[in-house]
């Protein structure tokens, strides 16, 4: 497996890093069971100024990078999408899939938003039900009816669930990652506490991010670096001109 750094690596050299310009950068360890994530060089070079504060790169530009690094996983965290907007998850999913990307999108968002999005009804098996013996991972896995790509629901209840428990989740993408050549986590709305949990070191870290809240973007990517994870990149739907 290519580490996630390939992916930085590459959107340094073709990109630039996107991330809070002109911070320094260190080793965070936290719990034993909370993987650390290898510091990153930070280049100078601004990829796609849409606000004052920090650069945001457009995600197709982010999956040319994934694809030409082959990173296998990738995990999306940000704010639920608003006025019934398509959830970045599954635009990046559905790209990958019409690239040819064998790809599964794993919703372990509170809303599963990409979970309806993709098709899944709310009575459909989940992640939950996987680890509980109450179905198996065929049953859970379902087509996204607008590509090949494959929804995997986490379930709505994950505070009640073992599916909570970030040992099993970790157990469980690692699962899934084995029949994949990618997969996109959906942690929408997760705290960073418990993102970094299910950080590993092979892991690409998005955030997407709206460039018109810049007040919420600048306390999500603080309490991410709080929480352990200094390297990530800053992404948006949406190309500036």
């Amino acid at each position: 497996m290519i580490a996630a750094s390939a992916l930085f690596g590459l959107l340094v050299s073709t990109l630039g890093m996107v991330v809070l310009g002109g911070r320094t950068r260190h080793r965070v360890v936290s719990d034993a069971t909370v993987p650390a994530v290898e510091p990153l060089p930070v280049s100078a070079t601004r990829v796609n100024s849409v606000s004052p504060e920090f650069d945001i790169t457009p995600i197709d530009d982010v999956i040319d990078a994934a694809i030409s690094s082959n990173v296998t996983r990738i995990m999306l965290t940000g704010d639920e999408p608003s006025n019934g907007a398509r959830p970045l998850a599954v635009n990046i999913a559905r790209r990958l899939s019409l690239r040819g990307q064998a790809v599964a999108l794993v919703d372990l968002s509170t809303s599963q938003a990409a979970a309806r999005t993709m098709g899944v009804s709310k009575t459909a098996p989940t992640i939950a039900d996987l680890i509980e013996g109450r179905a198996t991972f065929a049953a859970v896995a379902a087509r996204d009816f607008a590509t090949q790509a494959e929804i995997v629901p986490g379930g709505s209840t994950m505070d009640l669930s073992p599916v909570s428990t970030p040992v099993e989740r970790r157990n469980v993408l690692d699962f899934v990652e084995k029949s994949y050549e990618a997969i996109i986590v959906d942690c929408t709305e997760m705290v960073p506490e418990q993102l970094a949990s299910l950080m590993d070191t092979d892991a690409a870290l998005l955030v997407a991010v709206d460039a018109s809240q810049s007040e919420r973007a600048r306390q999500r990517i603080d309490g991410l670096r709080k929480a352990g994870l200094a390297d990530m990149i800053l992404v948006s739907e949406t190309r500036a001109a």
